[in-house]
């Protein structure tokens, strides 16, 4: 299962599947209702070994999870949820820091944003 596919099936139970990778834009070019959740690999290490590092089974991601709430009480409801499945998944993962909380004004959201490390 790739990181991606994990995180997905992880978190979608969070917001009624809607848990989108990297963009919340939609093929019909609408935003999704809120609360919702992006996730995009942003980085992340290689951990050579005997087979180098072709297949990526050894790699370390590190994954952007942001959180979207239409009020401050489903962002937050959202967000603990969400820390509940990273912590319960079956790869190791590690939040690298205090979730960074923000208002966004043009859309009149909550949003939280979350940095984590998977180890596979």
């Amino acid at each position: 299962m790739t990181v991606s596919t994990e995180i997905f099936t992880a978190l979608q139970s969070s917001v009624g599947g809607r848990c989108y990778p990297d963009t919340f834009m939609q093929p019909d070019g609408n935003l999704p209702t809120w609360p919702a959740i992006r996730y995009s690999i942003v980085g992340g290490e290689t951990h050579p070994d005997i087979c180098g590092t072709g297949d990526g089974s050894t790699d370390t991601a590190r994954v952007q999870i942001d959180i979207v709430g239409a009020t401050h009480a489903s962002r937050e409801s959202v967000l603990a949820a969400v820390r509940t499945a990273m912590a319960n998944m079956t790869t190791p993962t590690t939040l690298q820091s205090t979730p960074r909380m923000e208002y966004e004004n043009e859309t009149k959201t909550y949003r939280a944003i979350l940095d984590y490390y998977i180890h596979s």
